[in-house]
């Protein structure tokens, strides 16, 4: 039957992953830092997710993605995302979705950093993005 749902793993497959952010390791990334919650290494299939942030005054290197959706949730700072050349406004409590096949990147044009909360499906490995 169509459209039913699927049968949950047993018990023993299925592992509930939590932490605190102040526990997590940056990631050094051209232009940003990355925090990277959950993804293919803790058996997410079908997401990734974490937080980037961006220094005051800088610029990301433009990228696309080939199969993720990717949203930007912005928690702090003001800039742009640039999104095959047109540039969207970044500022505290903002969103972007980002289809497969945009090329895109962050402007940081302000004196603090901006904070993303962002999430990947299928996931993305940090490094590749």
């Amino acid at each position: 039957m169509t459209g039913s749902p699927q049968p949950l793993a047993p018990d023993e497959e299925r592992r509930v992953v939590f932490g605190n952010d102040r526990d997590v390791a940056e990631i050094d990334r051209p232009g940003r830092w990355v925090k990277h919650f959950v993804g293919a290494e803790e058996q997410a299939e079908r997401l990734s997710a974490g937080t980037v942030r961006f220094p005051p005054a800088t610029e990301s290197i433009p990228h696309c993605h080939e199969v993720n959706e990717e949203i930007l949730y912005v928690l702090a700072g003001h800039g742009e995302l640039v999104c095959d050349g047109e540039p969207v406004p970044l500022e505290p409590g903002s969103y972007v979705f980002i289809p497969p096949g945009v090329t895109h990147h962050v402007r940081n044009l302000g004196d603090e950093e901006i904070r993303f909360f962002y999430a990947f499906s299928p996931p993305a490995v940090v490094g590749t993005w």
